[in-house]
């Protein structure tokens, strides 16, 4: 499913449920809109799942991400699906509306690198008419737009790939997040959804280790999933939360600071509950800059490219122009 469904999938459902349907009317309610192919199957699977025993957020599991699972069990054990519900639709609207954005961007900037790539082709072309032969200009435009695609699209799959690595890879995760304007924006990210989950876990009354578990495997980063297992195992061994969050450097100082002076105040479910409004803040606004960062680089980089190709144009028409009148 893509991100712009789901969005609309957890609406609607935070909506009925909000309005005190009950879950397994709410689905009803939702299949007899009859939904695209691929909602219509993971409501099926929500049905089938509840027809059978299990709850949502196991459903979830089976059929879903892992910060869906985590954030509609949490819901659930809670008595706020609603809320969780919202949670993930404002999670996914957010990131389709941020692709839209990213792709709106790069537009001009692929446009121009297909204008960019015509220019050695003119240049060979006018050279070699002054030499009295000729170019076939077609195949040469199309061999050259073909590889300018293939360049395109072997970078899309690679950042698709590192991405997916990144939710368990903790090495590959770190070094995504050392990338400039994208790295601050998957941290913040990162840590907005362990906190989302977190807080939900609190508001359920889950132990501490299960929650900061689900938290981490919920916040699509592989660093803190590592760091949040470790922090589980010392909290099952009686240690602190906050001084089990150091453990492997994941999580940010003033973030453990936080929640340190939280257990002492008693207030970790009200702060873990500020931290994820921030820092999903922080990410959306981190990313907006990002976005408007990043094309005006990929823009530099195709003009930078098309002045060269320019500057060879006129050095290649002038020598041919020299060589030409050195023959007279």
């Amino acid at each position: 499913m893509s991100d712009k469904a789901k969005a609309h999938l957890y609406r609607q459902l935070a909506q009925l449920i909000g309005s005190g349907f009950h879950l397994d009317r709410s689905l009803d309610l939702l299949l007899g809109q009859q939904p695209q192919p691929v909602v219509k199957q993971l409501l099926l699977s929500f049905k089938d799942s509840l027809s059978a025993g299990q709850s949502l957020g196991s459903a979830a599991q089976a059929h879903a991400s892992p910060l869906e699972h985590a954030m509609l069990a949490a819901g659930e054990r809670s008595g706020r699906l609603a809320e969780a519900c919202t949670h993930l639709s404002e999670s996914f609207e957010t990131a389709h509306r941020s692709r839209e954005a990213a792709i709106s961007a790069l537009i001009y900037p692929v446009v121009l690198a297909h204008v960019g790539v015509v220019l050695p082709v003119l240049t060979a072309m006018f050279q070699a008419s002054l030499a009295g032969g000729s170019i076939a200009i077609l195949p040469a435009l199309l061999t050259r737009w073909a590889v300018l695609w293939v360049i395109i699209l072997v970078l899309g799959a690679a950042w698709k790939w590192a991405s997916k690595a990144a939710e368990t890879s903790p090495s590959i995760d770190q070094a995504l997040n050392r990338l400039p304007w994208i790295g601050k924006v998957r941290r913040h990210w990162a840590l907005g959804r362990f906190c989302q989950v977190f807080h939900g876990a609190l508001l359920a009354a889950m132990h501490i280790a299960e929650g900061v578990r689900a938290a981490g495997a919920a916040s699509q980063s592989g660093s803190l999933m590592n760091g949040a297992n470790r922090a589980a195992e010392e909290v099952e061994d009686g240690q602190p939360l906050a001084a089990s969050l150091t453990a492997g450097a994941a999580f940010p100082k003033p973030f453990i600071d936080s929640i340190h002076a939280a257990e002492e105040a008693g207030t970790l479910d009200q702060e873990v509950g500020r931290w994820a409004s921030s820092e999903t803040g922080f990410a959306i606004s981190s990313q907006r800059r990002a976005a408007e960062a990043l094309p005006k680089v990929a823009y530099l980089l195709v003009v930078l490219y098309v002045a060269s190709g320019i500057i060879r144009f006129f050095l290649g028409y002038f020598g041919e122009i020299t060589r030409m009148s050195n023959g007279l």
